[in-house]
Formats: structure tokens, sequence, C-alpha cells
């Protein structure tokens, strides 16, 4: 965290603070026509550019301590507020002294030792035999609880209730900036989860830590005004319905899942850091997002940002629909024809793909979406399974791989 420029927006913004009370040029008693935005802060009201000034120091400050998590935007947003009010409730002669008191304690708050915390969030669409099962940051475990709250068809209120927990560890400097980085990790490796153990398309499997991805409660009215079955208005007939996974994920098809798609790999790469493990783990997770998307197009276009979010490099501007295809082959196949094969089925696809991004087109079968599925995550689960890939930290080190293949160096032996 760069406390140091952190302090010296605060310090910035606290010497452009108007001096307090209305201002001399405003009619007492007379109502004010508000020109521009208006903020509310504790009892700091801010207008027009001062507001859009503090949203924008907000904002920087915010970057800059959020980096591991920390601290989320209403904890930095509370803490700039506070000081703030207490510069401006300070006449004119004693600001000096009053910003650096307030920014000096502002320095010490964001310095202070951040507590570890031990945050439980629940798991929907995973069976509760899953407990005692580990991945990346997190271990699974249930508990019995009593629920705080009714959530209909699901929990009443009071009732002990046997409940699916992911447990992770942060550090953090509230329970608020705690429980926001947990939901990040969280929700981040059940995405990849989503995506290792996909099956169908939409995918039967839909992890989240919020029930409704994994459970929608839906009402619907019937009324035939027409044919022999007609009825009056007040006979319409109101039905329930549960729409979701049939089946939550279980343990023995959670372990075959992984043991399959390289799932101790993609564990590995949650704990650690670095930038391949980086790009691979938002591909998944983008994947995941795809795979349980209902509507086709959307899925599609997810499935194509993940293959090429993971596959093109950073420097890519032109010929995009070739270097796809071409390394999508190289990761796929180390035969030539199926390599053509391959190459041809994704510019296919990406040809499907611009469709829908350019021409706003809907029109996508459910075989296309299964088609751009496979590859996907064909191409995902080669980056994580490969020995090519099982040392790599760097995307600097998968661009070379690319461009060694691009120039004909052979492949190691694949298994059969």
């Amino acid at each position: 965290m760069k406390v140091g420029r952190i302090k010296q927006l605060f310090r910035q913004f606290a010497q452009a603070l108007p001096e307090p009370g209305v201002p001399e040029d405003a009619e007492r008693g007379v109502m004010q026509i508000l020109k521009g935005p208006l903020l509310i802060r504790d009892g700091l009201v801010m207008s027009d550019e001062l507001a859009l000034t503090y949203l924008e120091t907000l904002e920087e400050m915010y970057d800059l301590a959020s980096k591991d998590g920390s601290w989320n935007k209403s904890a930095i947003d509370d803490l700039l507020a506070k000081h703030l009010l207490a510069v401006a409730k300070a006449e004119s002669s004693g600001r000096p002294d009053v910003i650096k008191v307030q920014a000096d304690e502002f320095e010490a708050t964001l310095r202070a030792k951040l507590t570890t915390w031990e945050m439980d969030l629940s798991v929907f669409g995973m069976a509760n035999d899953c407990a005692g099962l580990s991945f990346g940051k997190l271990r699974f475990m249930t508990d019995v609880v009593r629920s705080p709250m009714q959530i209909p068809g699901i929990l009443d209120p009071g009732v002990k209730t046997l409940v699916l927990f992911a447990r992770a560890r942060v550090e953090a400097i509230d329970r608020k900036s705690a429980t926001d980085r947990a939901r990040d990790i969280v929700d981040r490796h059940l995405a990849v989860l989503n995506a290792l153990c996909s099956d169908l398309v939409p995918s039967r499997t839909v992890l989240a830590h919020t029930n409704a991805a994994s459970r929608k409660f839906t009402l619907y009215r019937s009324l035939p005004i027409a044919g022999p079955k007609s009825v009056s208005p007040e006979e319409r007939e109101l039905r329930s319905t549960f729409e979701g996974p049939a089946v939550p994920l279980s343990r023995a098809d959670y372990e075959a899942f992984l043991k399959r798609r390289g799932g101790s790999r993609m564990s590995s790469l949650l704990e650690g850091s670095g930038s391949f493990a980086g790009r691979l783990i938002s591909a998944f997770e983008t994947a995941g997002a795809a795979g349980v998307e209902t509507r086709p197009q959307l899925s599609l276009l997810l499935f194509a940002i993940a293959l090429e979010s993971v596959v093109l490099g950073r420097d890519t501007q032109t010929e995009i629909t070739y270097q796809l295809s071409a390394r999508v082959a190289h990761l796929l196949s180390a035969d030539l024809a199926p390599r053509k094969t391959i190459a041809k089925r994704v510019v296919d696809l990406y040809r499907l793909r611009s469709k829908i991004v350019h021409a706003g087109s809907t029109d996508v079968s459910e075989a296309e979406v299964e088609s751009i599925r496979e590859v996907c995550l064909n191409t995902l689960i080669a980056l994580a399974t490969l020995p090519a890939f099982a040392k790599m930290t760097s995307v600097d080190e998968l661009e070379e791989w690319f461009k060694d293949r691009m120039l004909g160096a052979s492949d190691p032996p694949r298994e059969k």
C-alpha cells in the first residue's frame, strides 16, 4: 500500500475545503438550486466540483489501498470522511495545524496492524458430502446453524439447518473488508470449479456462495382466453417453480472431474502467484461463467473471451483470428492434420463470435455453444496439465512457447 501517496491526496483535498457554514454569497432561508452532484459524508456536505473531486480522490485512494484486499472502498470512504469532517469544522486560522494532525492520524490508521479473519461463506450447488475437501485457499465444511432469517423454500427462521461452508483466511482492517475479501476469493475459486466440473450446456453444476445462482424461485400465472378451456380471470391459475441443477455436485463427481481436468494444478495455482497463474485462473473464471450462462449467445461470447484471454498475447493487434486458431491448434494437437481441423473449427467459431458482437446476432445453436465450450475447456486443461507448462510462472514464458511453435519447433511427446 502506498501510504505516502494516500496521505498526500488527503492533504491536497483537505486544503481545498471551503470555510464551514453557508457560503457568503448564498441568501439564508432561500432555497438553493443544485447545479451539480451532491455528496453527504457524515456531516460534510459537498456539491458541484468539490463532490466530483471527492469521488476522484476516493477512487485513487482505493486503488492504492486495495491491492491486497485488506481495505474495501467503504472502509476508505469512512476514514476519509471522518478526517475531512474534522478539518472542515476548523476555522481558517487553525486549519494548517488541524490538517497536519488529521493527516498523521489518517496515516497511522492505514499503517495499523491488520487483523487475521477466518471467514465462512455458504456454498450452494455442492453436496454436503464434499465437507473436508480443500481447493486452493478454500476448505469446505458443514455446520449446523440457526437461521437468522427466512428464505422461502430454503430456510425457516430459528430452525437449525445443516449448511455447507467454504472457509477462507484473510487479513483485513475490519469485518466488512474481510467479508468482501473473502467473497472475492470464494467467488474466484467457485468460478474455476464451475469450469472444471461443467458437464452440459448450460452446466448442471452451478456453484455459488449466494443461492440465487443455484436455485431460482419463480411465480407464474396462466389464463386460457380462447378455445374449449376458456375460464374467467378469477380462475387464473397461480403456480410456483424452482429452477436449478437437478443434482448438487457430489464428492465422487467433484473428485472425478478434478482428476481428469487438472484440478490439482489449478488448486496450486490459486494458492500461488505469477502472471501465468493469473492469466490461466482468469480464463477459467470466465469459462466458469460461460458454462452456467443460460443464454446461448452470451455463453458463446464468454467462452470466446476465455479462449482469447489465455491464448493471445498482450501485443496481438493484427490477424487475431489466424493467431488464435494457430495457437489453439498447437496446444491441442502435435500432428499437422488434426491441427488443420482444429484451426478451421476455431476460425468458424470466431466468425460466429464476431456476428454476435458486431451485428447483434442471437441465432446461436446448442451445438455451436458445445463446440466452442469443448475447444475452450480443452485448451485450458492443456495449459493446466501438459508437462510443457508445469513449471511456467510468467506469461512471457508462454509467449516464447507459442513463438517457438510458430517457427516450427517440435513438441515433446504427449501421453496417449
